[in-house]
């Protein structure tokens, strides 16, 4: 019996370039792990690393205003302090007798005392209820009235150059352009005062503040205005007449002319509240338009005229009055208080 021989199954013979290509596969695939493993760790830390330092950065800031805004704090507290110092006790002091104590009373006290003194000197504003009953009885017996009012646009004005450098004056008043007095000069000077001195009523101010009352009587005493013969309301007039809802009844069943930059608008809500408005005139730029819009009163028939044209409503108000023989009012930013609350008293 013949022996067959069992053949042992061949291995499969790899060529050295499959083997090559083999190894270069499998070193490329651990180099590119190996790799990406061992440079997530560094970005990781540095992202890590930036995202503590803003933190730190951002807490760093935060110390730093607060330490900053506690510092201006104080310094204002303290400003504050010496401010209320210099202006009240300080002066107690400068006047005091020498080798004196006055125990127990402060420097309000002696405020108080000192115009319980000088009362029998104090000048007497007409309230609103009084103006308001002026305005009706002229309105109802057709005859001429002017209310006008002094603020620190009119003050400033009139102080340009006389009582205070035109340098005090433009620090105090960048808003004189936006109030019609581009420049405030003698001509400007001069037509409000002649309107001061004609018109009916006058509001004045009653704060103390130096652009307003200290300035007023500064003004006064330098133009020879006769403050104690003029008939005198508070400068704010025309927002307490509107907001106690005496203004807007005035204005029912009249013929009615609004001047002013915002003539047309103001109209509008007049209108919507049933108020005859006859006319509108506007712009009131400056000092130059005054004339132009005295000429415009001509053309339309009127009861009232509600004037809001900054500075020059001054003269405006007056000239109406004394030339058409009509009331005429300055009714000032009241314009704009009617167009942002439409539902205004009245």
């Amino acid at each position: 019996m013949s022996r067959k021989q069992v053949s042992k199954p061949k291995k499969r013979i790899r060529s050295k370039r499959t083997l090559f290509k083999s190894r270069v596969k499998e070193r490329g695939k651990s180099n590119f792990r190996g790799s990406r493993s061992t440079s997530a760790g560094p970005k990781r830390r540095s992202k890590n690393s930036k995202q503590s330092a803003d933190k730190q950065l951002s807490k760093n800031r935060k110390q730093t205003v607060k330490a900053e805004s506690k510092n201006v704090q104080s310094i204002l507290h303290s400003l504050y302090r010496e401010a209320v110092y210099s202006g009240g006790e300080a002066l107690v002091e400068k006047w005091m007798p020498d080798g004196m104590l006055l125990p127990d009373v402060t420097c309000e006290d002696i405020i108080q005392a000192g115009l319980a003194y000088y009362r029998s000197h104090m000048l007497q504003l007409a309230g609103v209820s009084e103006i308001r009953d002026l305005l009706w009885t002229a309105i109802v017996e057709k005859r001429p009235l002017s209310l006008v009012r002094l603020g620190d646009g009119e003050l400033l004005s009139l102080a340009y150059d006389t009582v205070m450098s035109p340098a005090e004056v433009d620090e105090l008043g960048a808003f004189l352009p936006y109030a019609g007095v581009p420049v405030p000069d003698a001509s400007v000077q001069r037509s409000l005062i002649d309107a001061i001195k004609e018109a009916d009523y006058i509001g004045v101010p009653v704060s103390r503040k130096p652009a307003f009352q200290m300035l007023m009587f500064r003004i006064c005493k330098h133009y020879q205005l006769p403050i104690r013969e003029m008939k005198l309301t508070t400068s704010t007039i025309n927002f307490s007449l509107y907001y106690t809802g005496y203004l807007i009844p005035l204005l029912y069943g009249r013929r009615i002319l609004l001047i002013g930059n915002k003539a047309v608008s103001t109209a509008q809500v007049l209108r919507e509240k049933g108020i005859n408005v006859t006319g509108t005139i506007y712009p009131v730029s400056n000092f130059s338009d005054i004339e132009k819009v005295l000429a415009s009163c001509c053309e339309y028939e009127y009861d009232i005229a509600l004037v809001a044209a900054g500075v020059p409503a001054v003269v405006i108000c007056q000239r109406i009055a004394s030339t058409y023989r009509k009331v005429a009012i300055d009714i000032g930013h009241v314009a704009d208080e009617m167009l942002k609350n439409e539902a205004a008293p009245g």
